[in-house]
């Protein structure tokens, strides 16, 4: 029987021929005996593929983006045997990162840009819905409890110009809610007009900050949907329209029974002690009250819709948080709460990201019934051992990834990003996009959220190829 040396298979591959999780490479046919394999990633890293012989995987096929693999040696692959590339790299999800940092240059900075599975920013996209610079105008120094600042957003309207809202925590029992002027990064003016002015001071209150350009709620994604919000004593839910008032502090923009109104409020508890935790994520209003420091409570701002979650942990006494991250691809969340300076627990939901977000039965009126979930519900709950993290309560502060992972800084400064398996993906000093950071006792934070389809296909942010080359010999 003849052989031949020759291309066994040469072929450019992406999202038509990898969505589903495989390509077949070589079946059938003649034998083959393959001598050099080569791989290349010109536009992502491949940290979940391999190559795949009769179901046995015989090489991972770890790349750094523009790397290449290569295999040599005598690999047979009979008639009967199928030669396949199988990945988890695919579909590539898109994302944009929102950060906010009380940055070292002596600016609050609130900024936005498109992350690679890398963590490196994405270059040459101008589109400013996606990358963005915005800082104070003043310097942190003239701003109220400036070293407690926990969460911050920016906003431009036509009525009160230019301004940064921001909220702080006293790492006891006080929380405050200022706005102050801003600016882009590149400009030297505002149309801003106050200088650090203090909408909303309380004890034992949480406060949370929904922010149209980091949520789901993509359907309403509009600067009308920025809210400053805040559950008080009696469990009424109140809310400022950031868009509708910029410049007062005039409450609305929630409403009806579903919410708590000045008569009626949610079941007990509310966050009324020292240590109250409390911020929204992904248009969900969170909150552990101290008198239940192992129970969590989540508002759903979009339906009312309110939920008890037992959790049999509590953050660290003091300065833990917590977030709730989302896979979005996946439909899970998960919540992750900071148990010690090394420990982080992750509690998986017991039920989809879908019906969380678009459950509507669970606070109706007039009783404000709630769903209570006991702690044998999590799907799982794991302790993720992690690198030292700051014993800071504001500089601990946690961020979240597109598919459900956490974003935490580690006692030198460093961001680190892990994904929902426990697993660190990267980590930087400062924001691969501005250059923006923080010292250790500052807020530095970043939100991972899925870019829409439509702004991925305008961008080329859904496209990624893979070069298979194979040569070796054929018989004929």
């Amino acid at each position: 029987m003849a052989e031949a040396f020759k291309r066994l298979y040469n072929a450019t591959l992406n999202e038509s021929n990898l969505n589903d999780g495989e390509q077949t490479l070589l079946s059938g046919g003649n034998n083959k005996v393959i001598k050099s394999l080569s791989i290349t990633s010109p536009d992502i890293d491949l940290t979940s593929t391999y190559l795949e012989l009769d179901g046995k995987n015989i090489g991972n096929v770890d790349l750094k983006r523009g790397g290449t693999f290569n295999m040599e040696g005598h690999l047979i692959v009979p008639s009967t045997s199928t030669l396949k590339i199988k990945t988890s790299d695919w579909p590539r999800v898109a994302t944009k990162v929102i950060g906010v940092s009380n940055d070292n240059d002596g600016y609050l900075h609130y900024y936005g840009y498109v992350e690679d599975s890398a963590g490196n920013a994405v270059s040459g996209i101008n589109a400013s819905s996606l990358v963005f610079d915005y800082q104070s105008h003043d310097t942190v120094g003239s701003l109220g409890y400036e070293a407690q600042i926990i969460d911050m957003m920016y906003l431009d309207t036509s009525s009160g110009g230019q301004n940064m809202y921001y909220i702080v925590h006293d790492d006891n029992s006080q929380q405050a809610y200022y706005y102050t002027r801003a600016r882009p990064a590149t400009a030297s003016t505002t149309t801003g007009a106050n200088t650090n002015q203090q909408f909303s001071y309380q004890n034992y209150r949480t406060f949370g900050l929904h922010d149209y350009r980091r949520t789901w709620w993509t359907s309403n994604g509009v600067p009308q949907n920025s809210l400053w919000v805040e559950m008080r004593s009696n469990g009424q839910m109140v809310a400022h329209p950031i868009y509708t008032y910029p410049t007062s502090f005039t409450l609305g923009g929630l409403g009806g029974a579903n919410w708590g109104n000045v008569s009626t409020g949610h079941p007990s508890p509310y966050p009324t002690s020292s240590y109250p935790r409390g911020q929204v994520y992904n248009a969900m209003y969170c909150y552990i009250p101290s008198s239940g420091y192992t129970t969590m409570y989540i508002k759903n701002l979009l339906n009312g819709s309110f939920h008890e979650f037992v959790m049999n942990y509590q953050p660290q006494y003091g300065h833990g948080d917590f977030c709730l991250s989302v896979d979005h691809q996946a439909d899970e969340w998960y919540i992750y709460m900071y148990t010690n300076y090394t420990t982080i627990t992750q509690f998986k939901a017991p039920f989809s990201w879908t019906d969380m977000r678009t459950s509507s039965g669970a606070a109706s009126s007039p009783s404000q019934t709630r769903n209570n979930h006991v702690f044998s519900d999590w799907a799982e709950v794991n302790a993720l051992t992690v690198p030292y993290m700051i014993s800071d309560f504001q500089a601990s502060q946690f961020g979240t990834t597109a598919q459900g992972g956490v974003r935490f800084r580690v006692s030198n400064g460093d961001m680190v990003t892990m994904d929902k398996n426990g697993n660190e993906l990267y980590r930087y000093s400062s924001d691969p996009a501005f250059g923006r950071s923080a010292n250790t006792g500052k807020v530095w934070r970043h939100f991972g959220h899925p870019i829409t389809s439509s702004e991925a296909q305008t961008y080329g942010l859904d496209e990624a190829d893979l070069n298979i080359t194979i040569t070796g010999i054929e018989q004929t």
